[in-house]
């Protein structure tokens, strides 16, 4: 490309001479001459420039390479595996009942690195750590409080892995929409309306 434009200078150079010589022999004046050579100019100049447009244009259309997967097949599914091994892990061993869990205590466990499990969790559920762990819990509650309405939510709190009541809350209220008082009060409700209605019948 270099030398292309260099030889394109050198045409322009004597083109543009050429035309000078050639007005002043026939008298012409210097008005003239100076627009006859900047039309010379401008005709030798457009093409070359318009042809080496054309020329940088093919050429990085050739040289960009090919677009691939950026996530190769084989490595979709290992992350599938992961975190299905993963889940099952959370389901059987339930770690997340332990307050102090981190990403890299279910990393051990997994016997992989905490990068490579936080992006497989996310990837596969579209959450990051906290929130994945926050959701175990969160169910753990509605299940121990099912089996016993009588737990208050500090209790619910304690007893399925989470800090605080505050924490709890928010977390409930992110799956479940509602506040767990309210969630509770309502499966309260719903036993003693079954309740009532078994009474009525015998």
């Amino acid at each position: 490309m270099t030398v292309f434009l260099i030889f394109a200078a050198l045409i322009t150079n004597i083109i543009l001479a050429a035309s000078i010589i050639i007005m002043a022999l026939y008298g012409a004046p210097v008005s003239a001459l100076v627009a006859g050579a900047s039309l010379a100019l401008v005709s030798a100049i457009v093409p070359v420039a318009v042809d080496g447009i054309k020329r940088l244009r093919r050429n990085s259309r050739q040289s960009l390479p090919e677009v691939k997967d950026p996530v190769p097949k084989d490595m979709v599914t290992m992350d599938k595996a992961l975190y299905e091994r993963c889940c099952a892990y959370m389901e059987s061993k339930r770690p997340f009942l332990v307050e102090s869990l981190t990403l890299g205590d279910l990393a051990n466990a997994m016997f992989t690195n905490t990068l490579y499990l936080s992006r497989t969790i996310n990837a596969c559920s579209g959450k990051n750590f906290r929130r994945y762990v926050n959701d175990y819990r969160v169910e753990y509650a509605m299940m121990i409080f099912r089996n016993n309405t009588s737990l208050k939510i500090a209790q619910l709190s304690v007893m399925s892995g989470f800090h605080t009541v505050v924490t709890f809350n928010m977390a409930f209220k992110l799956v479940k929409g509602v506040a767990p008082s309210v969630w509770c009060q309502s499966v309260r409700f719903g036993e003693s309306k079954a309740a009532r209605g078994k009474a009525a019948t015998t």
